[in-house]
Order: structure tokens, then C-alpha cells, then sequence
């Protein structure tokens, strides 16, 4: 079972691909990040999404991204060199992305939203005044999706007229409490956070393609929480090395589920590099990040179902994304615009591999994905998804 996952992961990389490069694209992106345990280590891994609404399809796109650190090299990675605006919390890792001279930063409401939530315990009245205006921003949010002006001029119009007197009100009140109220406490706080993010805050009701919070794609990272919980971490490079030896060495961040190492070692042994020196099946593109005596000793050693010491774990970090965070991916945008995961999975995996043009690909990715049958006239049996070695 586990061979599957990591077969369905390696044969969705190009789509996968293709969503990172159409996230970087989009003028708002909305990012958020949770952690997750590493088995056998102290630090905590971090699971980043990034979600955006697509104009020209109409529809949404997520993108999970795992790393071993928060470091700001995650969001230089998808959105270095990009421009738009980028919805986020007060987290410093974001800046590597923002300005001066990249995305404009835009204040997410739903974590100011949480801060007054964590101060009712000991300043009810307070906490409860500031979490009321908030709501009344989200109402107005609300009313526009309910009327389908959403991103549209009439949105713009709507918020104009009743999302900035609030914001408005919220700061002077947010002002005048600061005053005295203790800044250490939970209140003092909450208070903190929403004045030092003010000038990020107050973007949204200036543009209707701004999203007021990351409810959307905190969401997206709830789902990730779920399965936290069901397979509790990740593993060590240590399970790794006893689990699928084609995955070269494996990473800390690596391998969230555990195969023997008699299976391993079969995969490794039917592994093998062409004429020139290109990766075949689950070595695609995880040898081109090697020189290529650097390939051919790592497949020489996978052959013989030996392991590989030499390889910087930095250079692999990356596979991490294509086992998990990649089918995460795919599933979470087939859970934003509506589709059962479990039906797009099965019609877009054989069809994949045709897929040889931006164009080709996008039509598989969720958001433009119609299924074969509506294409073809009526439904094609189930296929069989083989991956070759």
C-alpha cells in the first residue's frame, strides 16, 4: 500500500509541478504554515500552504509544500521573484517575498480574530467588543458571496461603504483600550498584534481581489492537521534507509509511512539509468539534482540495494513534497472547487502521462479538470495505473 502512495506521488510530479508554477503566477495568494512532528528529532517539520483564487478558470488552486524548518526559504522557493499581493499573519518569513521589492503584504483578520479569541478567559467585555467588529467584517463578506459580487466592482462598492467605517472604529477602539490595558497580557497582546499589523490590515477594503482573512486555506491546513493525527509524524533518515532505498537517501522529512527492507531492496535492485545518464521511473528528476558520476554511483549502489552516505540531505528535501505534500495538493484543490478527491484521482492518474504541454496539464488540475467520460461521451472503464522502473 505504501508503494502505491509513493508510485501515485511520483507520477502526479508533473502536475504538481505545474500547479507551483501557476500558485506563482496569481496575483493574490493567501499562505499559511502548521508544524508536524519529525519522528526522532526535536524540531518540528512545517507544512506550508499557498491558495489563490485563478481568474481565468474561475476556480481555486492549493499548494502544500513540506520543509524541515519555517525558515523563509519556502516562500522564496514559491513565490521568489513574483509579484501581486500575499495575505498572510505578522510572521517574519514571509518577508523574504514582500516588500520593498517583491509582493505586496496584505493582514489576515482571522488571526487577529484568534488572539481576541485567546483573551476572553481574562478580559471577556474587552475581548468580546473587539471579536464583534470582526465578525461584522466577515458579515460583509458574508452578504457579498451570498449576492455573487465577489471580486467585482460592486464588492468594492460594498466594502467602501461598510467594511471601512468598521475597520476604522476597530482601530480607534483597538487605540484608546491600549491605554490601560497591561501589554503582556492576553488582551495587551491581541491589542499589539492588530496595531503592529495595522497598515496590512487596512489593505483589503481597498481592493475587492484581497481577501479579508485565510479562512480558505486555513481550512486547507486544518485537513493537513487530520492527518497529524492519524500517522502522528514523519520519519527519521534512519526509517528511511530500511524502507524504499529509490529514494536514494532519504530525508528527515521524507517518509511518513514505512515499507520492510526486503521490498525496498527489490525496488532499488530493478533500478537502472539509460544510455544518458537520465533517471528511468521513480528516479525521474531525483538524480538530476545530482553531477552525473554522482548518478551513476547512486544507481550503481541502489542496484545492489547498498545505501547512499554522500548526498547532501539538503539536495532531497524537495522529494519530500512529490511523496506527501504533492498528493495533499491535488486533493485539497479538488476539495476547493467542489470535486470528490477520490474520482479525479482515479480518472487523472492514467491520464497523466500524455500530458506533455502547460496546456495539457492545466486541464488536468482541478480547477479546469473535466472527467473522460464527459469528454469521450460516456465513462471509460477504471485504469490501471502502472509505473514502470
Amino acid at each position: 500500500m505504501n508503494d502505491l502512495v509513493h508510485d501515485a506521488a511520483e507520477l502526479a510530479r508533473p502536475l504538481v509541478a505545474r500547479l507551483q508554477a501557476r500558485i506563482a503566477k496569481l496575483d493574490v495568494v493567501l499562505a499559511d504554515e502548521t508544524s508536524m512532528r519529525l519522528q526522532d528529532r526535536a524540531k518540528r517539520g512545517f507544512v506550508w500552504v499557498f491558495h489563490g483564487h485563478d481568474d481565468v478558470s474561475g476556480g481555486q488552486l492549493v499548494l502544500y509544500v513540506f520543509a524541515v524548518d519555517r525558515s523563509g526559504g519556502t516562500p522564496a522557493k514559491i513565490l521568489g521573484g513574483t509579484e501581486g499581493t500575499l495575505v498572510v499573519d505578522g510572521y517574519t518569513g514571509y518577508n523574504v517575498v514582500t516588500e520593498p521589492d517583491g509582493r505586496k503584504r496584505a493582514g489576515c483578520w482571522s488571526h487577529v480574530q484568534r488572539r481576541f479569541f485567546e483573551a476572553r478567559a481574562t478580559a471577556p467585555a474587552e475581548a468580546e467588543h473587539g471579536l464583534e467588529l470582526i465578525r461584522a467584517l466577515f458579515r460583509v463578506e458574508r452578504d457579498a458571496t451570498e449576492q455573487g459580487i465577489v471580486r467585482t466592482p460592486e464588492h468594492l462598492a460594498l466594502r467602501t461603504a461598510k467594511s471601512k467605517p468598521i475597520v476604522d472604529e476597530f482601530f480607534a477602539w483597538v487605540d484608546a483600550t491600549r491605554a490601560s490595558t497591561l501589554p503582556k497580557s492576553p488582551l495587551g497582546e491581541a491589542l499589539g498584534y492588530a496595531m503592529n499589523q495595522r497598515e496590512r490590515l487596512e489593505l483589503f477594503p481597498t481592493d475587492a481581489s484581497h481577501s479579508a482573512a485565510q479562512q480558505r486555506q486555513r481550512g486547507a491546513a486544518s485537513r493537513r492537521g487530520l492527518g497529524r493525527k492519524t500517522y502522528l509524524f514523519v520519519g527519521h533518515p534512519r526509517a528511511g534507509r530500511n524502507t524504499a532505498r529509490w529514494l536514494l537517501r532519504p530525508t528527515s522529512a521524507e517518509n511518513c509511512v514505512s515499507t520492510s527492507t526486503g521490498s525496498g531492496a527489490r525496488r532499488a535492485r530493478g533500478l537502472r539509468l539509460s544510455d544518458n545518464g537520465a533517471g528511468i521511473g521513480p528516479l525521474n528528476g531525483v538524480l538530476g539534482a545530482l553531477a552525473d558520476a554522482e548518478k551513476q554511483a547512486a544507481a550503481n549502489a541502489l542496484a545492489r540495494g547498498g545505501e547512499i552516505d554522500s548526498v547532501n540531505e539538503k539536495d532531497f528535501r524537495w522529494f519530500c513534497d512529490l511523496l506527501l505534500a504533492g498528493l495533499y495538493s491535488l486533493v485539497g484543490s479538488a476539495i476547493a472547487n467542489g470535486i470528490e478527491p477520490t474520482e479525479y484521482l482515479t480518472d487523472v492518474l492514467p491520464r497523466i502521462r500524455d500530458a506533455t504541454t502547460d496546456e495539457q496539464l492545466d486541464a488536468l488540475l482541478p480547477d479546469r479538470w473535466l472527467p473522460l467520460s464527459s469528454i469521450d461521451g460516456e465513462r471509460a472503464p477504471p485504469a490501471a495505473v502502472t509505473v514502470r522502473y
